[in-house]
């Protein structure tokens, strides 16, 4: 990268001639890319490596300067070109990804709005269940004491017409029956333990 030479003053009177601009501007684009300017630097200093006098010196350096600068602008020219084509061929690209980017956005708001949606649906249905679900158990229990109280007057029915049957032996003169009776229905449905006293 640093092989190139500036001719001196001193060359060009020999017979030399100066670097190609092609050759200096291959040797920006290397620099360039490679993001070092190092070889630029040290070209510029080649360019007056023979101090004949300060005159040949300067005008040396200046003409390298020129040279250089040139080349920088021109490089600069053409990477401002290649970028604006890109940027012009990518335009379309980049504007229908930015469409789909805010029409993916619209459907992440929508998505968003129906999950809401749906939670408040799914709380208003648990309230609801919840609410069934309490009529429900208020429904068992009163089934549960209707059934208790059908029980209970079945029970009553059965003693009564127990009692009914002692009371037509006591009519009949059956005391013993009847006592019989009434012990029976003493101890099945009042819960007393052993036989009452016997009427005789």
């Amino acid at each position: 990268m640093c092989a190139l030479y500036v001719n001196t003053s001193r060359e060009r009177e020999g017979g030399g001639s100066a670097p190609e601009e092609a050759n200096i501007r291959e040797l920006v684009e290397k620099c360039a890319h490679n993001d070092d300017i190092t070889p630029l630097v040290r070209l510029m200093f080649e360019a007056q490596a023979v101090p004949d006098s300060p005159q040949s010196i300067d005008a040396d350096g200046k003409q390298m300067v020129s040279i250089i600068g040139s080349c920088l602008k021109a490089v600069a020219a053409e990477q401002q070109r290649v970028v604006g084509d890109v940027a012009r061929g990518n335009a379309i690209a980049i504007a229908t990804t930015v469409g789909e980017v805010e029409k993916l956005g619209d459907a992440v708001r929508q998505v968003r709005a129906a999950l809401v949606g749906g939670s408040g649906a799914v709380q208003a249905s648990g309230g609801a269940l919840a609410a069934h679900a309490g009529r429900l158990a208020t429904a068992a229990e009163v089934r549960e004491n209707l059934a208790r109280a059908a029980h209970a007057l079945a029970a009553a029915r059965a003693v009564l017409r127990q009692c009914l049957a002692a009371g037509q032996l006591v009519s009949q003169q059956q005391l013993y029956h009847a006592l019989c009776s009434l012990d029976v229905i003493r101890q099945k449905h009042l819960g007393a333990k052993g036989r009452g006293v016997h009427l005789i």
